[in-house]
């Protein structure tokens, strides 16, 4: 039993130390040549924001922001289901963002927490993959794209690979477009298929 302590400590202090204690030491090194090192041991509120990305709050703006879309011709009868899909779109997302901070107001119950609506990072993650915004954005630019003809659907669809998200344009309502991204994106946890 002893052993099996031993061989654990071991291995996490290698994952944990070891593996990074040389390039560790370089990178202190060489921000002790200016003496930058000991000015950031001395003052390490002033330097975290350069090492550590400001976790900023997620808002329906810069959600939308992360997208772009590929619109359908200007004046054509596609274009505007997609002009009426972004409208909804863009209502989903103030909805989410006014859901989610009435529910960190009021939401302390763990129970109550499990049967929420669907959040701005819920969208994210269906979308995208990731939970939060990368600190230097996306490998490639992600984009929003909209289900027509033989592939509309009532459901969104993602590509979290691709970095594709798709939104139906069947949806002659606010009321459908809203029950059918809540259905979608409340009940897909993995990869964008509902």
């Amino acid at each position: 039993m002893n052993e099996k302590h031993t061989i654990i400590t071991d291995t996490i202090k290698f994952y944990a130390i070891k593996r990074i204690e040389n390039p560790l030491n370089q990178l202190i090194e060489g921000l002790s040549i200016c003496g930058l090192y000991e000015q950031i041991r001395l003052y390490p509120h002033l330097f975290e924001n350069l090492f550590c990305q400001e976790k900023s709050r997620l808002t329906a703006d810069s959600l939308e922001c992360t997208f772009v879309m590929q619109y359908s011709e200007v004046g054509s009868n596609k274009r505007l289901l997609e002009n009426r899909a972004m409208s909804y779109f863009r209502d989903f997302l103030a909805d989410c963002e006014e859901d989610e901070t009435i529910q960190n107001e009021e939401c302390q119950d763990r129970e109550l927490d499990e049967q929420r609506s669907v959040t701005l990072t819920d969208v994210l993650i269906f979308a995208t993959g990731a939970d939060v915004l990368p600190p230097l954005g996306f490998p490639v630019k992600p984009t929003i794209q909209f289900l027509h003809g033989e592939d509309s659907r009532s459901f969104p669809m993602a590509n979290t690979c691709g970095l594709e998200f798709k939104l139906p344009t069947c949806h002659s309502t606010y009321e459908q477009f809203k029950e059918n991204m809540n259905f979608a994106i409340g009940n897909c946890k993995s990869f964008g298929f509902a």
